[in-house]
């Protein structure tokens, strides 16, 4: 009878490689129970871990000192850095935000999130070439991260750097093709480098999947007002500017692009319609006043063409004193006199809204000049004529504070 023969044993190379890899695996387990105390007894480990629970039991002033406490006592440690920019950006307090996310970034310089974080941060206080530094740096640690990608092209759109921004917007919409802010901001931007080609590359399917789409259909009309005249050329811009049209009807843009067309193929009876429909919505604007003059020189009404060409005139003279009244306010911005002519000549241009903003701009910086009282009480009378002395109360402007005289900054108009 035969035994069982016995399970042969390993040869002893086989099982010294075997001692050699436990022996690596449990030093490895050492070193890392070793990291993970020494990194839990950090003082900027334990001041986190205090101050998250303190947040998550509703205290968040006090979590708020745990982590400045942290920050002191280990300046090293990246986490309370990182909750405090966290906090204050929930408090909107954005420049505090950044300051801490750059010094988290500092210490964790290979977190793609947290740069990410970083340049939320000072793109909403307005630093944008700070913000634009930030975001290349997480998209180039984020290459197939759509959020960063895209943070990074909207930042240089922002910024009006177009050329840098439309690699970056194509990766981010590659990776999220449902993001229509996305898109839209691309062909934005390669319409702004001239890159008609890119351009209709991106928007012919997109279109064939959003056919209705006015402000991709005016894009679409605009680049063919930039082809060969041809008949088809012609009649495919027309198309998608009247689609245009349709779905932005107070858009200027929209009016001057369709009036363009229909002008290059010698309809001007249908290029002064687009125009006049232009001329209701902004009676002073120059693309509008252009396109009239060039509609009547065509159609020999030689009347219309010189009432319209004196307000284009009018016009004119007008934007180019609101361009130097802007100069001259950025070299003196406690300039009263020009501000205020600033103000009235947009005031006089139909653009209410900026016109406001230029006169709450004054109420701040010249609260008890009476010269800006009364333009005040003058400018809100327009739209209570009934009871002009009233209309300032209840506004931005109203009361007027007695604080110390600001400068005045003022932004370029856009004419």
């Amino acid at each position: 009878m035969k035994h069982p023969e016995s399970p042969s044993k390993p040869p002893p190379m086989m099982r010294r490689a075997v001692a050699v890899v436990c022996a690596i695996a449990l030093l490895a387990a050492l070193a890392f129970l070793g990291w993970f105390w020494g990194a839990w007894r950090r003082p900027g480990m334990r001041h986190y871990l205090q101050g998250m629970t303190l947040l998550s039991h509703g205290n968040s002033r006090a979590a708020e000192q745990e982590w400045i406490d942290g920050v002191e006592q280990d300046p090293n440690d990246y986490h309370c850095y990182a909750e405090l920019g966290d906090y204050y950006a929930q408090l909107r307090l954005y420049d505090n935000a950044a300051a801490c996310y750059h010094a988290a970034c500092d210490h964790r310089p290979r977190d793609g999130n947290l740069r990410l974080r970083w340049a939320e941060a000072e793109q909403k206080s307005g630093h944008l070439d700070l913000a634009a530094t930030a975001a290349s740096q997480a998209y180039r640690l984020l290459p197939n991260d759509a959020k960063a990608a895209g943070l990074y092209g909207l930042i240089e759109t922002e910024a009006k750097r177009p050329n840098l921004a439309v690699p970056a917007l194509r990766r981010a919409y590659q990776l999220r093709p449902t993001d229509l802010l996305l898109f839209h901001k691309l062909i934005s931007d390669e319409m702004d480098v001239l890159d008609f080609r890119a351009a209709e590359a991106d928007l012919a399917p997109y279109l064939r999947m959003h056919p209705v789409d006015a402000q991709a259909c005016l894009w679409m009309a605009q680049i063919d007002s930039h082809k060969p005249l041809t008949r088809a050329n012609l009649s495919e811009g027309i198309k998608f500017a009247r689609r245009a049209l349709t779905g932005l009807p107070t858009s200027i843009p929209a009016c001057t692009t369709l009036g363009e067309l229909y002008l290059n193929a010698n309809q001007p009876a249908d290029a002064l319609a687009a125009y006049q429909a232009g001329q209701k919505i902004d009676p002073n604007s120059e693309a509008i006043l252009r396109g009239l003059s060039n509609c009547y020189v065509r159609m020999g009404k030689t009347a219309d063409l010189a009432r319209v060409s004196a307000h284009f005139q009018r016009v004119l003279t007008r934007h180019d004193r609101i361009t130097t009244l802007q100069r001259m306010l950025d070299a003196d911005p406690h300039d009263i006199p020009h501000a205020l002519e600033l103000a009235r000549l947009v005031n006089e241009d139909g653009r209410y809204a900026l016109a406001r903003d230029y006169y709450a701009r004054l109420a701040h910086a010249a609260p008890n000049d009476p010269r800006v009282r009364r333009a005040l009480t003058t400018f809100y009378s327009q739209f209570d004529s009934a009871n002009p002395a009233g209309a300032l109360q209840g506004s931005a402007l109203a009361p007027i504070s007695k604080n110390k005289s600001a400068p005045l900054s003022i932004p370029n108009p856009t004419p």
